[in-house]
């Protein structure tokens, strides 16, 4: 039990300059210490909101190349096409439910400005700014460590640490995923269980981790000792089912094939990096750790990256402890991050810490500042508490503050908005070309986002994500997919790729086969673009 000195300190508002002595003494505050967290939640939330803002309007409201996949499959669901990538070729590639929500933006968009959606990156950014900013709210409502304070850190990283920030304007499903999952346990809070249960159906929609999070919610509330009621397991249990017969019937599967596609299962095994190695890449992007073992990291990166992770895997386990004794709500946080660590382990699936490694990222926040208040109980820092009740623990919680912030807006600048010039420039030269060139033809595109979303053409793609014909060829040879031999079997009529990649058509017995049938006829870094010569004109570059 925390002493009689520790409860001051925690009812103390940790960025006022009050002591122990005024807290103890029983001398009123002007503002009640609830009321002056939540004005500092406020004021963290709306600078986040502000920092995701900037982020979209420098960034022009362009969005990362595969949210382009969605707006696909959003625009031909709103013309009267189906909810596909390819028309009349139904394979399911997006999330379904953000795929709906794009529409309805789509439409916005139309009446709007009645334009075929020269702005829809503003309107897909700022819907998941403003989701953001209520998925932030709900997770200080919800999350509550000991000393209370402790409830500012998850928020303060979720707010402004550059992973959070940055997926904010990607215009990825992640926000509206983060949302649910805290929706989801702020209702079942309320005791609205079937309402609950219908944003847990919702989730699975949203992204294909909502199996876990159903689990994990289900789980906790079993060790909390509540029951499973009928309000929550029925509509839960109408959700699954109907989305079961509806995408069995229409795409042939329940299962979205982009979640196929980059399962190992798939393509093959770990690699050279072997279990270890894998579990160690999943673990170190789980927990959102700056990266430093990248190619060229010196020894020093890697041994912060290492160790930091290291730290905080192990605080992330003293919080799981304190969790499970005590039977807190936030278990649920724990168990989700491990069983997603363990999904993509053993599922030996692709890790995009972008937007995959999001949600359980801030499931690890949570339960690390759970940890983080066993140490800060402990009779053994009693010094910790001399110096939290004076200044030094403000200005240290200023400082984090203001490092993230900065951290956010200077990485943000240097290493995304870069993407986001080439993207509009490299990706969106090539697509148009291919709009104004392409009529019937049939392509094969790297990266199927931005370019085949302005292309708007039958489209192949390396990924096997949308084209069934590429997931049908991973599926025989049970490995990743050599470019090279997808090329020779199908003869797309255009085919697409990075400038790197073309190099390797220099070369063997494929570099002969190629030439003979394609000829390069548009540039536009990073990409070419090639046409088969039986349809080529004089062959000139554009």
């Amino acid at each position: 039990m925390p002493s009689p000195e520790l409860k001051a300190i925690e009812r103390t508002p940790p960025f006022s300059n009050g002591s122990i002595a005024k807290a103890t003494s029983g001398q009123s505050a002007d503002r009640s210490p609830c009321e002056s967290y939540a004005r500092i939640a406020l004021m963290m939330i709306l600078v986040g909101v502000a920092v995701r803002v900037l982020m979209m309007v420098l960034a022009k409201g362009t969005l990362i190349d595969d949210a382009y996949i969605s707006l696909r499959y959003a625009r031909n669901l709103c013309v009267g096409r189906g909810m596909v990538y390819n028309v009349g070729e139904h394979v399911l590639g997006a999330p379904p439910l953000y795929v709906v929500v794009l529409g309805f933006l789509w439409q916005v968009e139309k009446l709007v400005f009645g334009s075929s959606g020269e702005h829809i990156g503003y309107f897909v950014s700022g819907l998941n700014v403003l989701l953001t900013g209520w998925a932030g709210w709900l997770l200080f409502r919800l999350v509550r460590p000991t000393p209370r304070y402790l409830s500012l850190l998850p928020l303060m990283i979720f707010c402004l640490y550059l992973p959070f920030t940055d997926n904010g304007t990607t215009g990825m499903e992640t926000p509206l995923f983060i949302l649910m999952l805290l929706l989801s346990l702020y209702l079942l809070e309320g005791r609205r269980d079937w309402i609950a249960s219908v944003v847990l159906g919702c989730a699975v929609l949203v992204r294909a981790e909502g199996v876990l999070w159903i689990a994990c919610v289900l789980l906790s509330r079993r060790l909390r000792g509540k029951r499973l009621s009928l309000g929550l397991i029925v509509p839960l249990g109408m959700i699954g089912a109907g989305w079961a017969v509806f995408g069995t019937l229409y795409y042939g599967s329940p299962i979205p094939q982009n979640a196929l596609a980059k399962s190992g299962w798939i393509v093959g095994m770990w690699g050279s990096e072997g279990l270890f190695g894998h579990g160690w890449k999943i673990l170190r992007a789980f927990t959102l750790v700056p990266s430093g073992g990248a190619a060229g990291a010196s020894l020093l990166e890697v041994v912060l990256v290492s160790g930091g992770t290291l730290v905080l895997s192990s605080l992330f386990m003293v919080g799981m402890v304190r969790l499970f004794r005590r039977r807190n709500r936030d278990l649920v946080w724990g168990f989700f991050f491990v069983f997603s660590v363990l999904f993509f382990i053993l599922g030996r699936g692709a890790t995009w810490p972008s937007w995959y490694a999001i949600p359980p990222g801030l499931s690890f926040a949570i339960v690390v500042s759970h940890g983080l208040s066993v140490l800060l109980e402990s009779d053994n820092l009693r010094s910790w508490r001399r110096w939290n009740s004076g200044r030094l623990g403000p200005v240290l919680g200023i400082g984090l503050f203001i490092l993230l912030l900065v951290g956010s807006l200077v990485v943000w600048q240097h290493k995304r908005l870069p993407y986001y010039e080439i993207l509009r420039h490299g990706y969106g030269a090539t697509g148009e070309y291919l709009a104004s060139v392409a009529e019937d033809q049939r392509l094969f595109v790297n990266e199927i986002g931005y370019i085949g979303f302005l292309a708007d053409r039958y489209i192949y793609d390396a990924g096997g994500m949308v084209t069934k014909d590429i997931l049908d060829i991973r599926r025989r040879r049970r490995r990743e997919i050599d470019m090279a031999e997808t090329i020779e079997r199908l003869e797309p009529d255009y085919v697409v790729v990075m400038s790197r990649q073309s190099r390797r058509f220099c070369k063997g017995s494929f570099a002969t086969w190629f030439s003979e049938r394609y000829e390069l006829v548009h540039v536009a870094e990073p990409y070419r673009t090639f046409r088969k010569k039986d349809r080529a004109g004089d062959g000139t570059i554009s």
